[in-house]
């Protein structure tokens, strides 16, 4: 079994209800700001085409660098019952809601970029991304992450605080991924994609809950602070 060491946590505002406490921002910007670029990408392991999501997902990271975030989320025929095993528990509600037919596939901010759906395909991610840089936000997000290795623990602080008026959305959930990187599973269609099939990154892993989701009403113009714990297993299932 592989030890759980490359860990990072993502911090994703979803619109959307127990009110966090309102306190006065302590590391959150209080200066209103435009979105940063999250896409949650569909994959899996012996996926023909994924490596060039992957790799197409990796160059939007590296070109807005603090801007662009990636979770890769495993799901479907080329994630079940595969070795190592990297599904989580709400990877097909995710799937389904984004209304993707194939692979590979994602969304990115879960936004309605063309049609009625929220997937888009990886062809399109390049060109589509960078737009979600000129939209603006009406909440600013913050976390500091501790890590207890004794107890194997990771204490989150999160605050947000909102500079504008939320419009239609009546409450926001807080969601806390955790990610790892460096897990081998090879990939069919290698050549060309070196990078991206020797071992997966950024990948979801299992926390309570879904995504360590909490949730808090809606308000302008206010910083609210929550604290999240979550245990960190030993081991990931397979590999």
């Amino acid at each position: 079994m592989k030890r759980l060491s490359n860990i990072c946590l993502g911090l994703f505002l979803l619109a959307g209800a127990t009110a966090l406490a309102q306190e006065a921002p302590t590391m959150v910007s209080t200066e209103p700001q435009n979105r940063k670029i999250l896409i949650e990408e569909f994959t899996g392991i012996g996926c023909g085409n994924c490596p060039r999501a992957h790799k197409t997902s990796n160059r939007i990271v590296d070109d807005h660098p603090g801007s662009a975030f990636v979770i890769n989320i495993h799901q479907g025929g080329y994630a079940t019952d595969k070795n190592p095993d990297l599904t989580t528990a709400w990877g097909d509600a995710l799937f389904n809601q984004s209304g993707a037919a194939a692979y590979p596939n994602g969304t990115i901010n879960r936004h309605v970029f063309e049609g009625d759906v929220l997937a888009i395909f990886d062809t399109k991610w390049a060109a589509t991304a960078p737009e979600v840089l000129k939209m603006p936000s009406y909440v600013n997000v913050a976390a500091k992450a501790t890590m207890d290795w004794n107890q194997r623990k990771i204490m989150v602080e999160v605050e947000v605080y909102y500079t504008a008026d939320p419009g239609d959305a009546t409450s926001n959930f807080i969601n806390v991924a955790l990610l790892q990187d460096n897990i081998r599973g090879d990939q069919s269609n290698m050549a060309g994609y070196r990078r991206a099939v020797q071992s997966h990154a950024r990948v979801a892993r299992p926390v309570d809950g879904a995504m360590g989701r909490r949730n808090h009403r809606l308000g302008q113009r206010h910083a609210c602070q929550k604290d999240l714990c979550q245990r960190i297993a030993r081991s990931h299932q397979g590999g």
